[in-house]
């Protein structure tokens, strides 16, 4: 499963210590993929008034570590290293504590084990992507739903690192990207091109192309127009952080036709005819997390915008 570490402008703990959550995330889905599926053979379903318990959810921890500073009159306290550092101490134990052996209905095989499961690791890629133990961004609820994003999330190797519509500042200016999914060998900036099934987008350099569906036929944006700002952007980093790693334009779409003569340079058209093969290629790569993607990550999380508020202003506890 894919990691999600930026949506759109919402503070990810990612940007605090993209080292440390990439690394634990492997580490505690596969914890709890472990657990789960022993709750599932031998049936220990774990006494769930023990669990809470025993486990910290994040705004009952929050309140602890309040409480405590407040307690010893500590006034000064630095956020970042109190979070991480709390992150290392509770982490596993705050994942496990989110039900993850107790589903919203028995799965009847291995495969509806694994269907629940991911659907748990995705409530708990969105909390890491719009909250931290401090902070929180207002993040739009239909991304939870957003079917794209748990595509992406859903499809491909834990050592993908994928950024879904990140916000940019250029010269201070708000600029949405596409996605961009930072494998452990080259960053590929995606523009997904979908509409009814069977559609043929037919390719233009003008501002719009025309989706034809069946006689009926639609005005679409061009989305080479994004895939490109997106492109210029991510180079532009790079650059600017001395870093060397192909960056790969693909148009996507899933379900529908490209109707273009010639492609357009440097730009790889992926739909229904070659979409299978492209996709079982990404999903082959076994490479593990390169220290080049990494930093590729952080440079680009350096420059993205969040928006968020403190906790503690605004929850009461």
């Amino acid at each position: 499963m894919a990691q999600l570490i930026k949506i759109q402008d919402y503070l990810s703990r990612y940007e605090r210590d993209l080292y440390h959550y990439s690394s634990q995330f492997t580490r505690v889905k596969q914890h709890n993929w472990d657990r789960a599926k022993d709750y599932f053979y031998n049936g220990k379903q774990a006494d769930i008034a023990e669990l809470e318990e025993s486990l910290t959810p994040e705004q009952s921890l929050f309140q602890k570590v309040k409480f405590f500073f407040k307690k010893d009159e500590l006034v000064e306290i630095d956020k970042q290293y109190m979070e991480v550092a709390l992150e290392k101490e509770e982490g596993e134990e705050s994942f496990d504590a989110e039900n993850l052996t107790t589903f919203v209905t028995d799965p009847k095989n291995l495969q509806d084990l694994k269907v629940l499961f991911l659907e748990n690791v995705f409530q708990m890629q969105m909390r890491w992507a719009t909250s931290t133990l401090f902070e929180l961004s207002n993040a739009d609820k239909r991304y939870f739903y957003d079917e794209k994003l748990q595509y992406f999330l859903k499809s491909f190797p834990d050592t993908f690192l994928l950024m879904y519509k990140p916000v940019f500042l250029v010269k201070k200016a708000p600029v949405e990207a596409e996605v961009i999914l930072i494998t452990p060998t080259e960053t590929i900036c995606i523009a997904m091109v979908e509409g009814k099934n069977g559609s043929v987008f037919q390719y233009s350099k003008e501002n719009f192309w025309t989706e034809l569906i069946g006689k009926d036929k639609k005005k679409v944006l061009n989305p080479v127009l994004g895939l490109n700002r997106t492109v210029q952007l991510v180079k532009s980093l790079y650059q600017s952080h001395n870093i060397d790693r192909p960056i790969r334009k693909v148009l996507l779409s899933r379900n529908g036709f490209f109707d273009s003569p010639k492609e357009p340079y440097q730009i790889d058209f992926i739909d229904k005819r070659n979409y299978e093969e492209w996709f079982y290629s990404l999903r082959r790569l076994s490479a593990p997390l390169k220290f080049n993607q990494l930093q590729a990550a952080e440079a680009l999380l350096k420059h993205s915008q969040s928006i968020y508020f403190d906790r503690s202003e605004n929850e009461s506890f």
